[in-house]
């Protein structure tokens, strides 16, 4: 497998952009993994697309207040798998325009 840096940024927790590689994900639980390194999803996430879909729309742990969150590579990712991310990013997308205790935006 390709190492680990291809797929996640540092973690900074004081900055309030996160860019997500996709580029050679090509299975949920990679884009679960990435997706739980980058943002220090808490212990409860349960390693599933509903678990991520709750996580996502909370973001609690996360004390920033204007948050932008890139997912870059959407192209490269197999189908069906391509679907299934594009359809959670719109659900998160969705969930965020209409909240006023954060700012979340969902790129991609």
């Amino acid at each position: 497998p390709a190492p680990l840096r291809h797929f996640t940024m540092p973690i900074r927790p004081t900055r309030n952009e996160h860019i997500f590689r996709l580029h050679g994900i090509k299975y949920s639980r990679a884009f679960f993994k990435l997706v739980q390194q980058t943002l220090m999803l808490p212990d409860y996430f349960g390693g599933s697309w509903n678990a991520l879909d709750d996580c996502m729309r909370d973001l609690s742990w996360l004390p920033e207040h204007d948050l932008t969150l890139t997912f870059q590579g959407l192209a490269h990712v197999p189908q069906p798998l391509q679907m299934q991310i594009t359809d959670s990013l719109a659900l998160w997308r969705a969930y965020w325009q209409a909240q006023t205790v954060k700012t979340v935006r969902i790129l991609f």
